[in-house]
């Protein structure tokens, strides 16, 4: 029987990056570097990556395709925001946190989104060319 091998859930990791984020910037601040007067930046930011995720939902939705990170995808989206980046949520989650990280406006708060793109950008460059080469396509550059 072979192992089992552990899958990355990005919404959980997104949620736990989140609070911790929040969190080093409210009770473990090492060093503010952004100014609280910039703080609507950081909002700003924040309604950006939410804006990304709902456009990515919607094209999942009208394509009806899987959101389900491991889940079988039954279309390959190439239009939309699909065009600019070949994963939006993931862009999206990373404009969330490093918006709440500005709005925290502390060094400590920046580990969370730095940590979330090194988990999942591995990932989703795997699960991606393996379903090109799957399909038979070429791999975007």
């Amino acid at each position: 029987m072979k192992p089992v091998p552990k899958k990355i859930f990005p919404p959980i990791y997104a949620l736990a990056l989140l609070l911790l984020s929040i969190g080093l910037g409210k009770y473990l601040p090492v060093l503010e570097i952004i100014p609280p007067s910039f703080a609507a930046v950081g909002i700003v930011v924040i309604a950006v990556g939410s804006l990304l995720n709902l456009w990515a939902f919607f094209l999942f939705w009208t394509h009806r395709t899987t959101l389900k990170p491991y889940g079988e995808p039954s279309a390959l989206m190439k239009s939309g925001i699909f065009r600019v980046t070949r994963n939006p949520i993931y862009l999206g989650v990373v404009l969330i946190l490093f918006g709440v990280s500005i709005r925290a406006g502390s060094l400590s708060a920046f580990v969370s989104p730095a940590i979330f793109f090194l988990l999942c950008e591995p990932l989703a460059k795997l699960k991606q060319e393996g379903y090109f080469l799957f399909c038979g396509g070429p791999l975007p550059t």
